[in-house]
């Protein structure tokens, strides 16, 4: 993995509950994260800023009224990651060495992960498809097998009877 690879996990990664959705500018917040490898990239280091973030994170949504995270790039000027140490516990309980990912052998997050970013977004989006396919069972709309030309037909026929629309169309598009 690349520079770039490893600032597009700490973007995506960046937790939107405690910055209010506002991370800032994305090309901002890239140049201050190419200015901490000024010197050369060296991924133990961008995987150790992640791994803070996400401590960091996980730490302040424990608390029930966290402050408001800082845009990225500030984030990242003012090396708030090195703060999770302050209130993480001790230094050396924090791991930051990476596993390969057991589906693509891709890097994980780190020590205690088993798949890559890649890797656990797909399992979410299947996961997400099962549940949306189990919804459209319960309905009576889907069928194992069923085609999506079927499958979009039974539900177009629905719609026109129960005067659903809108969100229920948008399922319909993305097909099973």
């Amino acid at each position: 993995m690349n520079s770039d690879d490893y600032f597009e996990q700490l973007w995506t990664r960046y937790p939107n509950d405690l910055c209010r959705g506002k991370k800032g500018a994305k090309k901002v917040a890239r140049e201050s994260w190419n200015k901490i490898f000024k010197d050369g990239f060296d991924p133990k280091e961008a995987e150790r800023i992640i791994h803070l973030t996400k401590v960091g994170a996980s730490h302040c949504r424990s608390d029930p009224k966290p402050d408001r995270w800082a845009f990225v790039s500030t984030y990242l000027n003012q090396g708030r990651y090195d703060d999770v140490l302050e209130y993480a516990g001790k230094p050396e309980t924090i791991k930051t060495e990476a596993k390969s990912c057991e589906v693509c052998g891709k890097p994980s997050h780190g020590a205690a992960y088993r798949y890559c970013t890649d890797c656990t977004y797909q399992f979410e989006v299947d996961t997400w498809k099962e549940t949306r396919k189990q919804s459209l069972e319960k309905l009576g709309l889907y069928q194992p097998g069923m085609s999506q030309k079927e499958l979009s037909e039974k539900c177009r026929e629905y719609l026109r009877t129960s005067g659903l629309s809108g969100s229920f169309s948008t399922l319909i598009q993305e097909g099973s």
